[in-house]
């Protein structure tokens, strides 16, 4: 799996099973997306910090490939 960031455009890549679990969400992949918030851009962080993983995915990255 690829998403891009849609603030700074930085690819983040891992493997399907690292993030993909039965649908929801794997903490190994949801905290690779949460942590680039985090210190990358720590303003959108805090904007979107109570969002849940699915929305903050919507919000600030595209799936570039499966």
């Amino acid at each position: 799996m690829v998403y891009q960031c849609k603030h700074c455009g930085e690819l983040l890549e891992f493997d399907d099973e690292d993030f993909d679990c039965g649908g929801s969400y794997h903490p190994d992949g949801e905290e690779m997306l949460w942590g680039h918030l985090q210190f990358e851009h720590s303003d959108i962080f805090e904007r979107d910090v109570d969002l849940e993983t699915p929305f903050m995915i919507e919000e600030d990255y595209i799936l570039k490939e499966e």
